[in-house]
């Protein structure tokens, strides 16, 4: 298990969801809708849990962690219906969920042109000693840029 995985566990018969804030800890929203954090046993009540996998994530593991400790802190009801929609939102910047619609633009391509992106510069930082070939990753990195700029 990883920080900032997304947990669910099963109780008497309905889903319960939290991040993993790591040393055994679960950050969730309690039954009013505030920013709780709690050990791992009492987050899933001794009842088997597991991971929610996500291909792209908008924000880092860290960066996940940070968006729910900032609520934790605030100690305020939040604006999220649902647990699952919490955990969302610290993982994609929305509380759109996978069973809910998809936002194409926000949740797809956003995530894989920032791994792209990402990765281009990556591959030019790599090549810095090889003037050669940055100039071909340079004109990549425009177009790329550009397709940024017409996604938002």
């Amino acid at each position: 298990m990883q920080i900032a995985d997304h947990l669910i566990a099963t109780q008497s018969g309905h889903t319960h969801h939290g991040l993993y804030a790591g040393e055994g800890n679960v950050i969730h929203l309690n039954h009013y809708h505030y920013t709780v954090i709690s050990n791992l046993e009492e987050f899933c009540q001794h009842q088997n849990y597991f991971i929610r996998p996500y291909p792209f994530r908008s924000y880092s593991r860290e960066g996940s962690l940070q968006r729910a400790f900032e609520l934790l802190q605030s100690a305020s009801s939040t604006r999220f219906d649902t647990e699952e929609q919490f955990v969302a939102w610290c993982i994609n910047g929305t509380s759109s969920t996978q069973d809910g619609s998809i936002n194409w633009k926000h949740d797809v391509l956003q995530p894989v042109s920032r791994i792209v992106v990402e990765s281009l510069v990556s591959k030019a930082w790599d090549t810095l000693t090889e003037p050669d070939k940055l100039i071909k990753y340079a004109c990549i990195g425009t177009r790329v840029g550009k397709l940024i700029r017409h996604l938002k």
